[in-house]
């Protein structure tokens, strides 16, 4: 594995997939044994989790152990946290993974990627029984990785392991059409807000909504606005998706975390008024 990578130098660990009962104690003893964690920040509600170390080895140290493993009988799924910058910059290098044996592993498929190139994250889509389900995504770390391995498919219309019968398709993920929503919420404060107070008032808002992006991990962009005349403030968020349950489950976190953090006078049923 190349040393000089940009994703070598992270030290901040993303935790996909954990299993509902996982807890942040739970991911905390297993993290330790890498070294000092600076932060650990769990999110239950979508099954994630973002672990601070104190260097980039600890935490690349921590991802070669732990990526794939079976926590409370589920397969977690670990990847540098990147930026919306760092996103972007590496969108062309995301894959699609199509036709996947139910038993191929996830390890297993892994090494055997890595001949192509570094990888920055490999996902397989799996069920409630940890079988897979058919597809999945990796990104690697440059464009170089990613022709080689789509050369190879379009030269022999199939990607193959080798000694075995197992094969699968690959293709350019942005050939599947990633759909755009958006969410409108109004009234974010119980009371009205006075106009010395809007940009400290909007600063927290900011904060809120930016952690909502880093917990969620899709392309997720967000705007607020004072109302002069309501002495309010309103936003309205958007976000891609690749399928309908995604757009459920992403819609579900926002409405969630709008509704604990700007619920009116300690009641999370009465808050601002959200129209999807």
């Amino acid at each position: 594995m190349q040393k000089n990578s940009s994703q070598n130098q992270s030290t901040t660990l993303f935790i996909q997939s954990l299993h509902q009962d996982v807890t942040k104690n739970l991911l905390f003893k297993q993290f330790k044994k890498f070294g000092t964690i600076e932060s650990l920040k769990h999110f239950p509600k979508n099954r994630t989790a973002l672990v601070e170390f104190q260097t980039p080895e600890e935490a690349q140290n921590a991802k070669q152990s732990l990526n794939y493993i079976k926590l409370l009988g589920k397969e977690i799924n670990i990847i540098n946290y990147q930026t919306k910058d760092e996103l972007e910059q590496k969108k062309d290098y995301n894959l699609l993974i199509q036709n996947v044996p139910l038993d191929l592993e996830t390890i297993t498929l892994h090494n055997f990627m890595t001949k192509y190139g570094e990888i920055s994250s490999l996902l397989l889509k799996k069920d409630q029984l940890n079988q897979n389900l058919g597809d999945g995504f990796i990104q690697f770390e440059t464009k170089e990785a990613c022709d080689k391995i789509l050369k190879e498919h379009e030269q022999n219309g199939k990607i193959s392991l080798p000694n075995s019968n197992i094969s699968f398709n690959i293709q350019k993920n942005n050939q599947i059409k990633q759909k755009n929503t958006k969410i409108m919420i109004y009234g974010l404060f119980e009371h009205e807000i006075a106009a010395d107070q809007k940009e400290s008032k909007t600063q927290s808002i900011n904060a809120i909504f930016e952690e909502i992006k880093k917990d969620l991990q899709v392309d997720f962009n967000f705007y607020t606005e004072y109302n002069e005349k309501k002495k309010n403030f309103w936003a309205k968020v958007d976000f891609t998706y690749d399928d309908d349950q995604q757009k459920e489950e992403i819609c579900k976190i926002i409405i969630e975390q709008v509704q604990k953090n700007f619920h009116y006078s300690g009641d999370q049923s009465k808050g601002p008024k959200i129209v999807s």
